[in-house]
């Protein structure tokens, strides 16, 4: 670009140009290597739409010269994406100070401890653990967790599996949500690089009893391939959210095949929201091939679920109509 800040000016005051975050923060960004003052200077005119985008392209050029520079200007803009990306880039060279540097009650920061968790690793391990004694809220520590088990999902996810068990057996706090994602991610992955169901589906149980545990389960029956061998294994699972989650998956993956199948482990569903899914989806299958059945199905249910399903069965009965209609 050969003048950018006559671009800047150009496009600043035109309907469609002022306005298009990606050409203001192209040109803002062009702006930065040239003269910084004067891009810095121009964001502050610059209307609230693209003014975060704009800012974003300056924090990347400040990047390239002074990493601290870069947080310091995007704190001060109150650019929190630019903020996020300047702690990010400084977790790579400096852990500790991206990690003194996060800002306590900012959920959007969780997602910085993986790449100070993987850089302290790679680096001092003692450092590391350290480190992780120091975090107080869980689920910071499982969010540094996923950043040393991530990278050993690749080629030893088995590795990274029992690791995660055995840390997770060792949280005494309440359970988070980051707990799930983090062994739901493992067991894809672990199946993904053909481990042996049987086996990812036994360490999935292994896991503490709780939210770890259940997502983990029911990541596993939501991607063995093998109906059969995942509906005995679903049968041995004690009664909970755990295993009511594995019959949905189940149920979703079967029906369209095995409707009177699909219909009777929806029976077995105890959870209710999860229930009501399993048997709507289980009855609105099996509705669309034999509505006779599934009607006579339905009328074995109790009454409270026979109500949910009415509109299933009548949607699927006005379907059929206006199929037989367009014959």
């Amino acid at each position: 670009m050969l003048d950018p800040q006559a671009a800047l000016d150009f496009a600043a005051g035109r309907e469609g140009l002022g306005d298009d975050a990606d050409v203001m923060s192209s040109i803002v960004g062009e702006l930065a290597k040239v003269d910084l003052p004067a891009a810095q200077s121009a964001l502050e005119s610059l209307n609230a739409a693209v003014r975060e985008d704009a800012g974003l392209a300056i924090v990347r050029q400040l990047q390239l010269r002074d990493p601290r520079a870069a947080l310091v200007y995007a704190r001060e803009m109150k650019l929190e994406d630019a903020e996020l990306e300047a702690l990010m880039l400084i977790a790579k060279t400096d852990p500790l100070e991206a990690a003194a540097e996060l800002t306590s009650g900012k959920k959007g920061q969780l997602h910085v401890l993986p790449a100070i968790a993987a850089t302290l690793m790679g680096r001092d391990k003692a450092a590391f653990e350290e480190w992780m004694e120091g975090l107080k809220d869980p689920e910071q520590r499982v969010m540094a967790l996923s950043g040393v088990l991530s990278p050993q999902l690749q080629p030893d996810p088995r590795s990274a599996a029992l690791e995660a068990s055995a840390r997770l057996s060792r949280e005494t706090g309440n359970h988070v949500e980051a707990e799930g994602d983090l062994v739901m991610d493992i067991a894809r992955r672990w199946l993904a690089f053909k481990g042996p169901p049987a086996e990812v589906a036994a360490w999935a149980v292994s896991l503490p009893e709780g939210l770890a545990r259940d997502s983990a389960v029911q990541q596993v029956a939501r991607v063995w391939v093998d109906a059969e061998a995942s509906s005995a294994w679903i049968a041995t699972l004690p009664h909970g959210e755990g295993r009511d989650g594995a019959v949905l998956s189940l149920v979703q993956r079967i029906s369209g095949e095995a409707d009177a199948d699909a219909f009777e482990w929806a029976r077995t569903v105890e959870t209710p929201l999860t229930r009501s899914i399993a048997l709507r989806d289980a009855v609105e299958s099996w509705a669309r091939r034999n509505m006779e059945a599934a009607v006579a199905a339905v009328e074995t249910l109790p009454a409270g679920d026979r109500i949910d399903l009415r509109d299933t069965l009548e949607a699927a009965m006005e379907e059929r109509e206006k199929a037989a209609e367009g014959k």
